[in-house]
């Protein structure tokens, strides 16, 4: 069972000399955004300490923009769920930088997991996952999962508090790096309209037929260069040559490959 919420509650005191924290969370882009107020939070209170994160790829992507992580570590993930032994690598890794402290807001089995193997002298998590007789055993402390009244966001700033730390007003703030500002800026000209003509099913899109139709009116219209990206994927690859080939009359700029969030968030 989990420790008392008074042991629970004298966690902040028994850390605050932190030198390295770790939130352990493997979330993908939504739950990594959600995550980003309550690592502000950690940066407040262990303002001598460094921040890491350890999310799937594309989440590590988005803290790699927070500036209250000093490091964001990337967890490859995919369906179905890779073997814990393709990323022994990075455990290894981890367990070198001998953390003080880890946090786990999640609760599911394989965070629970990785955050035992990463072998932080102190842990806690949010039982907000299943339960299992041994995860006391793998985290000693643990934290009730808030009211899920609350948004997903606040819920990780709530147990924070729990664990007694003090909190602040909630903050998303995220910055493009310097290096992917220079980047678009001479790759996109100035004042580009983006398109993004592609979603994750294809029963979610517009017909192809319509954006061929759509996208030279747009370019006529305004006279402003339009860019286009998609994921590298063949079917994405595919209506983007669509729209290249249409594209005679006017400047379409094609990223038919993914691009990293930060040039992304350059380029829009």
């Amino acid at each position: 069972m989990p420790l008392t919420s008074e042991f629970v509650t004298g966690f902040y005191e028994r850390t605050r000399t932190a030198q390295k924290v770790i939130v352990v969370d493997l979330g993908f882009l939504g739950d990594s955004a959600h995550l980003v107020p309550a690592v502000w939070e950690l940066k407040r209170n262990y303002p001598q300490a460094q921040v890491h994160t350890l999310a799937a790829t594309v989440g590590a992507e988005l803290l790699e923009m927070a500036p209250c992580v000093d490091r964001a570590w990337a967890y490859p993930l995919s369906k179905p769920s890779p073997p814990f032994w393709k990323h022994l690598g990075i455990l290894r890794a981890l367990r070198r930088e001998k953390f003080d402290v880890a946090f786990n807001f999640s609760g599911a089995d394989r965070t629970v997991y990785l955050t035992a193997l990463i072998g932080a002298r102190n842990s806690l998590a949010c039982a907000a996952g299943r339960h299992h007789f041994y995860n006391p055993w793998l985290i000693p402390n643990w934290v009730p999962r808030p009211s899920r009244e609350l948004p997903v966001f606040e819920q990780r700033r709530q147990v924070l508090a729990a664990a007694g730390l003090s909190l602040e007003s909630p903050r998303f703030d995220l910055g493009v790096p310097d290096d992917a500002k220079v980047w678009a800026k001479e790759t996109v000209h100035e004042g580009a309209i983006h398109v993004s003509p592609n979603a994750s099913s294809p029963f979610k899109e517009w017909p192809l037929e319509n954006w061929l139709a759509f996208i030279p009116q747009i370019a006529a219209q305004t006279g402003r260069p339009l860019v286009v990206t998609g994921d590298g994927s063949p079917r994405e690859r595919q209506r983007i040559e669509a729209l290249m080939t249409a594209s005679s009359s006017f400047h379409l700029r094609a990223f038919p490959d993914r691009l990293a969030l930060a040039k992304l968030a350059a380029v829009l």
